[in-house]
């Protein structure tokens, strides 16, 4: 009976150690409970200050930024396309006449040539240069008058060229200047109506050279107002490139920019998946908190009924000790009184 009683005791204090050790499991779970739900809630803040940050400088400096640059870009091809329209109008402009002054280049030498030949012709036919015989049966008089006449003519002639060679010189400048064809077409019609080839053989070699000199004085100013017309055209084009130049370098800018803004979404993502596996871990845990709560319940249920049976075990095992202690007293006193009945007896 004792030693029932001590393994009662032993099983009791069993008992006790295995809720002691229960309820420190539960504190230690909620503890690693609390502390994994600080991690999560911190990492949770950090996360959302991270996107919150992320969102400013996306809204603040993107925004702007690609604003700014989409506006500089507009501005800067705005200005593009109205150089290359102006460049392009120039370019055909010149073109059309440098074709117009070929055009007249050639009817004045076809119109100088014709008349050259019409003039010799006339006077050749006017002089009868071309009748030897008549010269060989004329008089010496005659002959030189003649020869005095075909001299003149000659030298009508080499006026003539003289006239023709300053106006293929003077063509050579006009093709040379180039951009200033508009202007000398006009200074050139105005000379060939003031100045005749009948009135250039009147001239004397002092006025060929005066108009010679007018020429080129002319040809002069015209190619320095083309070389302004080119220093201006190349300024042009040098701020052109200029545009193009800012053109690449908010080019790059806004690329700088798409990179910056990719690797905030990479980080972004990585810690979407940080969360991610916290999350996971969270569940984990969860779950195994779960488990632990039924494995709590289980064990508190066990303990419970292991109790229960213990309590009924102890009571029938007091009452049966109860009965057997009764029956053995009221043995003893059956037999104290018998012993003194016989003794009275």
């Amino acid at each position: 009976m004792i030693l029932y009683i001590e393994q009662k005791h032993l099983q009791e204090s069993q008992c006790c150690q295995l809720e002691q050790r229960v309820c420190e499991l539960t504190r230690a779970q909620e503890a690693l409970l609390v502390e994994k739900g600080e991690t999560i809630n911190h990492l949770s803040r950090s996360l959302e200050e991270s996107q919150r940050q992320c969102q400013q400088l996306m809204s603040s400096t993107a925004s702007q930024e690609t604003i700014g640059l989409k506006l500089q870009l507009s501005t800067t091809r705005q200005e593009k396309d109205e150089l290359s329209k102006k460049v392009h109008t120039l370019t055909v402009r010149n073109r059309k006449r440098n074709k117009r002054q070929k055009v007249r280049m050639m009817d004045e030498k076809e119109r100088t040539l014709k008349t050259e030949e019409e003039e010799k012709e006339q006077w050749m036919k006017y002089f009868e240069i071309f009748n030897p015989e008549e010269e060989r049966n004329e008089s010496e008089g005659r002959k030189s008058r003649r020869r005095e006449k075909r001299w003149g003519v000659e030298n009508a002639l080499k006026m003539k060229q003289g006239k023709q060679l300053v106006w293929t010189n003077k063509l050579e400048l006009i093709r040379a200047a180039g951009e200033a064809v508009f202007y000398l077409n006009n200074f050139y019609s105005s000379i060939t109506k003031a100045n005749s080839p009948r009135t250039y053989l009147a001239l004397s070699p002092g006025g060929l050279e005066i108009s010679a000199l007018s020429y080129h004085n002319a040809s002069q100013r015209l190619l320095r107002e083309y070389g302004q017309d080119a220093t201006n055209l190349l300024s042009q084009l040098s701020k052109q490139e200029d545009l193009s130049k800012q053109i690449g370098n908010l080019s790059k800018e806004n690329r700088n920019l798409c990179e910056q803004l990719g690797q905030s979404g990479s980080e972004i993502s990585k810690l979407t998946t940080q969360l991610e596996d916290v999350r996971k871990e969270k569940e984990a845990l969860e779950m195994e908190n779960e488990q632990l709560k039924e494995r709590i319940h289980e064990l508190v249920g066990r303990l419970d009924d292991e109790k229960v049976s213990t309590i009924e075990q102890y009571n029938k095992e007091y009452f049966k000790f109860h009965d057997e202690a009764l029956a053995r007293v009221r043995q003893e006193k059956y037999e104290q009184a018998e012993a003194q009945v016989i003794d009275l007896r």
